[in-house]
């Protein structure tokens, strides 16, 4: 009598067909389950890092090994094990070939999932603090809420004042002009404008850092936390609170903020931008040596 072949095939390359059924069978993020035992490391994970925020705690796990070899080991099931060990060496190869390609997308994906998974365990960590957060944001909507109550109220009394009929409001609130169209004592229409706002000045300060040819050819140590890809010393730019991004990327991001006059902020923490450090090939001296 023969038996039928059990064991499970595990891929050794990308090109094999055991890779591509594996990747097309990963679980999506929110299937992942995290076992009591991850959360209480995580835990312990925070209370040595003095994590005392939400913030702080996304912030510090987001570039530790020690949470990314939790959440591989301890969170990723096999499969994803192996796809991650499968793709991670061409991670930063840059070629044409398509699977390869496709295997940085993988890659890309898995490190997603990896940043879910943190931020869950965050959430989990700081829920009292999340909570608080959203009763707030509640209550400050109630006030506006009632704000606006009263704000019809007076524009309903100036306007039985004046005696027509139908009556145009205009009520003044700062940088912006309420327009109300009142008629017969009711609200017909609720209008918002702004005034003409000042010139927007935002200063930044700018600094470069003199590397060499090889230096600039080399990769930055974390993924730019807005394409998710590793950008070249000379491509990337450091702000003041230590975090890095491709210029490029960073240059679109404070370019949608300056638009709608915000002071532009860092993508991760939120700390507003003042220095910007980039990186620039040291010129060669072509002096002539005096001996």
């Amino acid at each position: 009598m023969s038996h039928a072949n059990t064991d499970v095939i595990i891929p050794t390359d990308i090109y094999s067909e055991e890779y591509r059924q594996m990747v097309n069978t990963l679980p999506r993020a929110p299937r992942l389950e995290i076992s009591e035992s991850v959360k209480v490391r995580f835990r312990d994970w925070n209370t040595s890092k003095n994590c005392v925020s939400h913030t702080m705690c996304q912030i510090n796990a987001h570039s530790s090994p020690l949470i990314n070899a939790l959440i591989l080991n301890d969170v990723f099931t096999p499969n994803m094990r192996t796809v991650w060990s499968l793709t991670e060496p061409y991670v930063s190869k840059r070629s044409t070939d398509a699977q390869i390609i496709q295997a940085r997308e993988t890659h890309k994906s898995l490190k997603k999932i990896m940043v879910y998974i943190k931020e869950k365990l965050a959430k989990i960590l700081f829920a009292d603090e999340l909570l608080a957060r959203r009763q707030q944001e509640r209550e400050r909507v109630r006030r506006a809420r009632e704000a606006e109550q009263i704000e019809i109220r007076e524009a309903i009394a100036l306007a039985n004042r004046l005696g027509a009929n139908t009556n145009n409001i205009h009520i003044h609130r700062g940088n912006e002009i309420i327009h109300y169209v009142i008629h017969n004592s009711r609200v017909v229409s609720r209008r918002v404008s702004y005034r003409i706002p000042p010139p927007f000045v935002c200063n930044i300060e700018n600094t470069l850092c003199n590397i060499t040819e090889e230096e600039a050819e080399k990769e930055m140590e974390d993924d730019c936390m807005i394409c998710a890809c590793k950008h070249k010393t000379i491509e990337f730019c450091s702000l003041q609170c230590g975090h890095q991004y491709g210029m490029d990327c960073l240059t679109l991001w404070m370019n949608t903020q300056t638009k709608s006059h915000r002071h532009p902020t860092c993508p991760y923490c939120r700390i507003r931008i003042k220095k910007i450090a980039k990186n620039s090939i040291a010129p060669i001296d072509l002096s002539p040596i005096v001996l």
